[in-house]
């Protein structure tokens, strides 16, 4: 279900899709229903720490082409550093090259926070991908990843 909603929302982002109605009306109604879909996410938990790097994930990306508020962008921030320990260690069970959530999540993180400690686990995970490994979600991460100006 996340997933489905992160690659639309990276086509969005990244203007992958042609915009069929791009009159005012057409925009405003994606901008609400983009609200409403950012503000039912961030009602649900997730069970693992897999389902919650799904929300995370897909709220990082949605806000990208959503509302700016900055108190829902910084209890997202706040409830992703919460769970990367768990994550990390969810990971650390499997190989890396299957588990591609805590990249994303950790590029998204890294382009609202700028926490440059991040910059070296997130050059190792994606180091480590293939074109042979890599999803269309993935493809769409690395387009993404390198619009980001990264002054480390």
């Amino acid at each position: 279900m996340y997933k489905k909603l992160r690659l639309w929302a990276y086509r969005q982002l990244l203007f992958l899709d042609p915009v069929e109605d791009d009159s005012i009306q057409a925009r405003t109604q994606l901008w609400r229903d983009t609200e409403q879909t950012i503000t039912h996410l961030l009602t649900l938990h997730g069970s693992t720490p897999k389902e919650e790097a799904e929300i995370l994930l897909t709220l990082f990306v949605l806000l990208q082409i959503g509302t700016r508020d900055f108190s829902i962008l910084q209890t997202v921030i706040n409830r992703t550093y919460h769970i990367l320990p768990r994550l990390r260690t969810a990971v650390s069970l499997q190989s890396p090259s299957q588990f591609h959530l805590l990249p994303h999540l950790l590029v998204h993180l890294y382009n609202e926070t700028e926490d440059e400690t991040l910059l070296p686990t997130i050059e190792h995970h994606l180091s480590t991908w293939t074109d042979a490994t890599m999803t269309e979600e993935d493809h769409n991460l690395l387009e993404f990843y390198n619009t980001i100006d990264i002054t480390a």
